[in-house]
């Protein structure tokens, strides 16, 4: 969401640095599906309503990135036993550790 989408929702005006966390919360808060609902929740709490959802938002957003590293990580191993199972063990790490340090 652009600043120039959220001033049209919005009749309260913001700051840069509030719609930094505006936008934060918009993209990672659970439940805030559209941009309607982040404007709503602007025009009743405004920023302090804001910073309190900024700690689950982050939440997320960790828990999102874990997720994704983890994802690399199986990507990583399951190429690891194809090339095994192929026969190509030369081109890979044979270890955990050697895995992770070629990351």
């Amino acid at each position: 969401m652009l600043q120039e989408e959220f001033k049209r929702l919005t009749d309260k005006p913001f700051t840069d640095e509030e719609f930094e966390k505006i936008h934060y919360v918009y993209i990672f808060y659970p439940g805030i599906v559209t941009q309607a609902d982040i404007a709503l929740i602007w025009a009743i709490g405004g920023i302090r309503l804001i910073e309190d959802m900024l700690p689950t938002a982050r939440k997320i957003d960790e828990a999102e990135q874990r997720v994704r590293a983890a994802r690399t990580r199986h990507e990583t191993a399951k190429e690891h036993l194809n090339a095994v199972l192929s026969g190509e063990t030369e081109a890979y790490p044979t270890t955990t550790e050697e895995i992770m340090v070629r990351r």
